[in-house]
């Protein structure tokens, strides 16, 4: 992970508040994807912070975001729903206690965001190219989902349905429903297994698919997962 982009987000976005309580995040509307109109992002509690050209603010509320705007995930409870037009729908939420989540929307546009560092649970109804921590990217296919995290020092990504590519340093990867992919920064030691989503996870994507119109999809595959050297 490079610690210098991660620094500088986190100087640039140096406001902490205070205060949990969790609840629901409201639903968030479908709406058309532009640079000024880059998705939205709906908070469960007042610890959600976004960053954009006119400065950072905490909300509470449905907020539509641009290009290059952050978003910022402050305590254990807080969870952001975000929304890309037909795309995709996804959860930013802590990757660990005491880790704050950040996201950058389109930055560059061709990226739906960035995750450096936090975790996410995302329903993908088109193919997306998604880096993380500047060490990796994930490649999730169209008609996909599942978890996508990196923090200190773990990188995952565990597929619900659908595939998903991950290439970091020197192993690719291709995921199929059910597969969990570790890599640990410091040891550089990657790992891949079967696993099960929990309840509550399954729930939130389960909810996503349905937003985006999506019929359910199995979660097995005949294809096993595979990851080579490069």
């Amino acid at each position: 992970m490079s610690a210098v982009r991660v620094a500088a987000a986190f100087a640039a976005l140096a406001l902490l508040l205070a205060g949990c309580g969790s609840s629901s995040p409201p639903p968030h509307p479908t709406i058309k994807t532009s640079c000024t109109n880059a998705g939205s992002v709906a908070p469960s509690n007042p610890v959600v912070q976004l960053k954009t050209s006119q400065g950072l603010h905490s909300i509470s509320r449905s907020t539509i975001v641009g290009c290059a705007d952050w978003v910022k995930i402050l305590g254990t409870s807080a969870v952001a729903t975000m929304a890309f037009g037909p795309k995709a729908s996804c959860q930013l939420s802590q990757i660990g206690p005491g880790q704050t989540s950040l996201v950058q929307i389109r930055d560059p546009e061709s990226v739906l965001f960035t995750l450096e560092p936090g975790e996410v649970l995302c329903t993908f109804f088109q193919p997306q190219n998604i880096p993380m921590c500047g060490n990796g990217t994930v490649y999730p296919n169209g008609y996909s989902a599942g978890l996508i995290a990196c923090g200190d020092p773990l990188f995952k990504v565990h597929v619900d349905f659908g595939t998903m590519r991950v290439k970091i340093r020197n192993q690719a990867c291709l995921l199929t429903a059910g597969a969990l992919f570790t890599f640990n920064f410091k040891t550089g030691k990657p790992g891949l297994t079967k696993l099960g989503f929990g309840k509550a996870q399954a729930q939130v994507l389960a909810r996503q698919a349905e937003e985006l119109g999506m019929a359910v999809q199995p979660r097995t595959s005949s294809t096993p997962s595979t990851c080579a050297t490069t």
